[in-house]
């Protein structure tokens, strides 16, 4: 397991189902890692679940990724991304949504 890891912690049972069926299509579509948009996915490297005074949570633990583009963004001169970088951001973004659609038959939605 990595050194340092993030860990998500389902709201709700709802939620944490559905992330494991997303997750376990994943893992069984990582057959494809020629697809450019394999590189912009993750899976988790653990799961666990938490005791908490509510019952029990499940927990997903990632590697890490970067920082989020609002923090990005604010190192940025003028706190703008110029453009290159928010076109290769575009790209790694489409990709990954490619790669999830046409490969692992998964549609990402904001909900």
């Amino acid at each position: 397991m990595p050194r340092y890891v993030s860990i998500k912690i389902a709201a709700s049972d709802i939620h944490a189902t559905r992330e494991a069926t997303i997750n376990a299509q994943l893992l069984s579509s990582n057959t494809e890692p020629s697809h450019d948009g394999f590189a912009f996915t993750r899976t988790p490297v653990d799961e666990f679940q938490l005791q908490g005074p509510e019952g029990a949570h499940s927990c997903l633990v990632y590697k890490p990724m970067r920082e989020t583009l609002f923090q990005l963004q604010r190192r940025m001169l003028g706190q703008k991304f110029v453009l290159p970088l928010f076109q290769f951001y575009t790209y790694c973004l489409l990709e990954a949504l490619d790669y999830l659609h046409t490969r692992c038959h998964i549609i990402h939605t904001g909900k």
